[in-house]
């Protein structure tokens, strides 16, 4: 499949997705059945960015910077940030804190749908996933504040990607949780919830 008619298949798709939460179960770790529902949210939206149309469709991550009292440092993560009174509506989010997180500001992009939403209950967000392409070429300036590494996977990826498990601790207890291996990097938490959305698309 081109660029072109993947773009074409996801957005109609997408037009008519179903509420999809089931899909996160797959790469939900276990523990998170055990965090209490926050007692109030903070809206945020992430951006899956395809680009590269014409060559080999790719999609961006990030590693974040590594900072103190961030539930989120120093993980792979999709761009994107909190809404804010300015932001039109979320999807304005997605794409105002993509360009500033990745340094694309003048590259136009174009949102085809959304995927469902997910609560993060340790940090109290509730993202919103968008799907979005661009046909303009990426030339990084990440934001070093924000932004350890860019990472860059070809949507190729996501029709087969690698799963893996491996125990971690929280609150003193061992939990399995499942991650998407891609070269060195593990995939996991509501990142992987959202692409495993998002491959079952593909």
């Amino acid at each position: 499949m081109n660029g072109i008619s993947l773009i074409n298949d996801l957005q109609s798709k997408l037009i008519n997705l179903p509420k999809g939460a089931h899909f996160h179960k797959k790469m939900e770790p276990e523990y998170r059945k055990y965090q209490p529902c926050p007692d109030f949210i903070i809206k945020a939206a992430v951006l899956i960015l395809l680009y590269d149309i014409n060559n080999l469709p790719k999609i961006v991550l990030i590693k974040r910077t590594v900072k103190k009292n961030d539930y989120h440092s120093g993980q792979i993560s999709l761009p994107g940030g909190k809404f804010e009174p300015e932001d039109k509506d979320l999807s304005n989010t997605a794409i105002r804190e993509t360009k500033e997180e990745l340094g694309i500001k003048d590259a136009k992009i174009e949102i085809i749908g959304k995927l469902t939403n997910i609560i993060i209950p340790l940090s109290k967000y509730e993202v919103y996933p968008f799907v979005g392409y661009s046909i303009d070429s990426m030339n990084w300036k990440p934001q070093p504040k924000e932004v350890n590494k860019i990472i860059e996977v070809q949507v190729q990826y996501f029709k087969n990607p690698i799963i893996k498990y491996e125990q971690m601790s929280y609150n003193a207890e061992k939990y399995i949780v499942p991650f998407y291996y891609y070269n060195e990097y593990k995939i996991w938490g509501a990142t992987a919830m959202i692409l495993s959305e998002f491959s079952s698309l593909l």
